[in-house]
């Protein structure tokens, strides 16, 4: 095999009438070794057949299925989220589909995304048989979630709440500007840099409210400070 490659064969002809390239054929039928050595000689890590499938929907695919090809699929650069032309899945959906749990794992933990719908409008979530799947996939969406609501968060929720501790906190009297993080980082750290530093590592375990609660109770008028600043602006906390 290694001689060949070195004779200077196409590693990534097309062949049959689905258009397989060689590194489709040993992801599906569990070559590691064979994939390994393709990649290493300009095998297209994304390739797609006439189907439009990569190798690694057809590694997820195949009854021959393991961890490592897709760990290593995923390595050498797959497009983790790619779509398949006919049917539009992901690589996730054939894994959740043929319940490969060690493989969902492996797909999740690389940024594969549940919620992708395919042509017919089905998630990952609909082709879940094994419970253990489903709790895990449930799992990590509640967690991704709850990440998204927290990088959601705006100064103005900020200010907002604040406010019910600031009677004074006027945002009508300062001019319309748009302010960087830079300006907000200079505004807190007049204010006082050990504060600061324990204010991030409080936002990145608190609601909103608590921090806000916190900031009070330490009598830090950070929303005043950024008010003075400008007061139409949006950082995530």
């Amino acid at each position: 095999m290694d001689n060949i490659l070195k004779s200077g064969v196409d590693v990534n002809q097309k062949t049959g009438l689905f258009c397989f390239t060689a590194l489709h054929l040993a992801c599906a039928n569990g070559h590691k070794d064979v994939a390994e050595l393709l990649l290493e000689n300009g095998a297209d890590v994304n390739a797609e057949n006439k189907g439009g499938h990569t190798p690694l929907h057809i590694a997820t695919r195949s009854t021959q299925c393991h961890e490592d090809i897709v760990q290593l699929l995923i390595d050498r650069g797959a497009n983790i989220n790619s779509k398949t032309k006919r049917q539009s899945n992901t690589a996730l959906h054939y894994a959740v589909q043929n319940g490969y749990k060690a493989v969902v794992r492996v797909l999740i933990d690389a940024g594969a995304v549940s919620d992708v719908k395919n042509n017919k409008g089905k998630t990952v979530f609909h082709y879940a048989k094994d419970q253990h799947i489903k709790n895990f996939l449930l799992s990590e969406r509640k967690k991704r979630n709850e990440v998204e609501y927290h990088d959601s968060t705006n100064i103005s929720d900020f200010l907002g709440t604040s406010s019910r501790f600031n009677n004074n906190l006027d945002l009508e009297s300062n001019s319309k500007s748009t302010c960087s993080s830079a300006s907000i980082g200079d505004a807190v750290k007049e204010n006082t840099e050990d504060y600061q530093d324990k204010f991030e590592a409080k936002q990145t375990s608190c609601s909103t409210l608590n921090i806000q609660n916190w900031i009070f109770e330490k009598g830090i008028n950070l929303a005043t400070t950024i008010a003075a600043e400008c007061d139409s602006i949006s950082i995530p906390l």
